[in-house]
């Protein structure tokens, strides 16, 4: 196979296309073999990394149910968003924390509203809280963790870390989590940026937390409560970092017309390098993402209520700024949609993740899409890449097949 077409095949399944042919070779043959979602579906926690705005959705995915023309092909039949919003992990941390461990057991609750409705032909079970392990009342040692000078101290983004985890991300019970990957440069730039190390920082302490509560996890598989936390699927999800690049290559490069399905024509024509090297600006992830939130059914898409909420405020947002932007000469057009535009969230006595309250889609003058975005088009290239692996195994073997016959 030439380096032109392994790169191809590297794109299609969202495998890191760089390197000499024997690298990329051994690249895309281990990596083809790594299934990245269970056998049933499962369910993805998609993180879009940030601080004051971190943004994740929850999506189940659905595949061919019985009696369908797929069914046992492994074959996706929809995703449905069961959350998607965004958040600062900055506000109110003081007062939910101290909450948190005052809390006996230290149990979120997740509302009807949000996931509890077991998701049909996924082999999915219902969201269930995830019980990390006690910890000491530290209420005196946080009381100034949110003063300005001191909110980004190794101190204050632990605690952080811990809660955005054990109290926000783990409940939805994902068989999957995918943490966008973070760079220190971007735009060739030489210096790093002071909030771009405080971006990094969190997201190491996500990973540390995570692998710390895995390995707790697995040493008391035996108790009770993970028992009845996790019953469905192994106990503890697999965590992926996923490159930003990658994802918004994969996609843009689909806008251009590329072919992002894998088949034997695909794999066989290689992908024009200029047709797949325009990195997406925040402007063109958000078109994709309201040409999907347009007409979720054509793409493939359901929407619980919660999700929905979301949906509707993106695509508001979304039209507002189209007619602003057609009025030259008019002040406050991108003012007036921030007050207009309904809020999304809940206060944090009634959110379903309970420690950490929602800011809302549309808390201020910022009109913020770009994050919803990223996790949204981050979750939906990993079921991509998902599918197209399969098929270019498929493909592989009916080949092996037919050689003998030739």
């Amino acid at each position: 196979m030439k380096i032109t077409q392994l790169k191809n095949l590297a794109f299609l399944a969202g495998v890191n296309t760089s390197g000499l042919k024997a690298a990329l070779t051994a690249r895309v043959e281990r990596e083809l073999f790594l299934p990245r979602l269970p056998a049933t579906g499962g369910r993805i926690l998609s993180v879009d990394m940030g601080i004051r705005n971190l943004a994740f959705c929850v999506v189940d995915v659905h595949k061919a149910s019985k009696g369908s023309a797929n069914h046992g092909t492994g074959v996706i039949d929809r995703l449905e968003v069961v959350a998607w919003r965004r958040i600062s992990l900055l506000d109110g941390l003081n007062k939910e924390y101290e909450d948190s461990v005052e809390q006996s057991g230290h149990k979120a609750s997740i509302t009807a509203d949000s996931t509890t409705a077991e998701p049909q032909n996924s082999g999915v079970s219902a969201a269930k809280s995830f019980q990390p392990p006690d910890m000491p009342d530290t209420s005196d040692s946080i009381s100034q963790a949110t003063d300005a000078k001191d909110a980004f101290t190794p101190a204050s983004l632990s605690k952080i870390a811990y809660i955005l985890v054990s109290r926000t991300l783990l409940p939805y019970n994902a068989s999957t989590v995918l943490i966008e990957r973070q760079r220190f440069r971007s735009g060739g730039g030489s210096a790093v940026l002071e909030w771009t190390v405080r971006v990094n920082t969190l997201e190491s302490m996500i990973w540390a937390v995570l692998e710390t509560l895995k390995h707790q996890e697995h040493q008391q598989s035996s108790t009770l409560i993970l028992e009845a936390t996790h019953s469905n699927h192994d106990a503890f999800p697999d965590v992926f970092d996923v490159s930003p690049q990658r994802v918004g290559g994969f996609w843009m490069a689909g806008k251009a017309g590329v072919e992002l399905n894998a088949s034997e024509a695909a794999l066989t024509a290689p992908i024009s390098p200029t047709r797949v090297a325009k990195s997406a600006d925040k402007k063109e992830k958000i078109e994709v993402v309201g040409q999907w939130l347009s007409d979720p059914s054509k793409h493939g898409l359901s929407f619980t209520a919660e999700a929905d909420e979301t949906r509707r405020a993106f695509l508001a947002v979304q039209k507002r700024r189209g007619k602003s932007k057609g009025k030259k000469g008019q002040v406050g057009g991108e003012e007036t949609a921030a007050k207009e535009a309904p809020v999304v969230g809940v206060e944090a006595e009634s959110s379903p993740q309970g420690l950490i309250k929602p800011d809302g889609l549309l808390p201020d003058k910022s009109n913020k899409l770009d994050d919803l975005a990223d996790c949204l088009l981050q979750a939906v290239a990993w079921t991509r890449w998902e599918e197209n692996r399969r098929k270019i195994i498929e493909i592989a073997k009916a080949k092996e097949e037919e050689e003998p016959e030739a």
